[in-house]
């Protein structure tokens, strides 16, 4: 499912890429033929750098939505993750007081065995 997300991803990015090559090409001929005085108007050679700008800044934002969409979803797994790493925590605080405990409670049957051994 993630593949194919990413693939619609790279489609539309690579969509968007070539319209604005298309229209980056359009432009310079445009331009080439207008200092040629031929026949595109100011106003074609306006419309096509405004939708080139356009497409530009619609990338950008399509782009920084992504970043900020996969900001959030870091930010929610980092929390995830410190959660966890907390619960470790306490896991690791509550076995080593039962550890300590064991250790208590084995050395005293260590020495009642010891006690034991000198009265036999």
């Amino acid at each position: 499912m993630i593949k194919k997300i990413k693939t619609k991803e790279n489609l539309f990015e690579k969509l968007l890429n070539i319209i604005i090559w298309i229209f980056g090409i359009l432009i310079i001929y445009w331009l080439v033929l207008k200092l040629t005085n031929h026949s595109p108007t100011i106003e074609q050679v306006g419309v096509g750098i405004f939708v080139l700008i356009a497409t530009l800044v619609f990338k950008n934002e399509y782009k920084s939505g992504r970043i900020d969409e996969f900001r959030s979803n870091t930010e929610k797994e980092l929390s995830l993750i410190k959660n966890k790493v907390d619960k470790i925590e306490s896991d690791v605080i509550y076995l080593k007081s039962d550890i300590s405990h064991i250790k208590s409670d084995v050395s005293f049957v260590r020495s009642d065995i010891a006690l034991i051994k000198s009265r036999v």
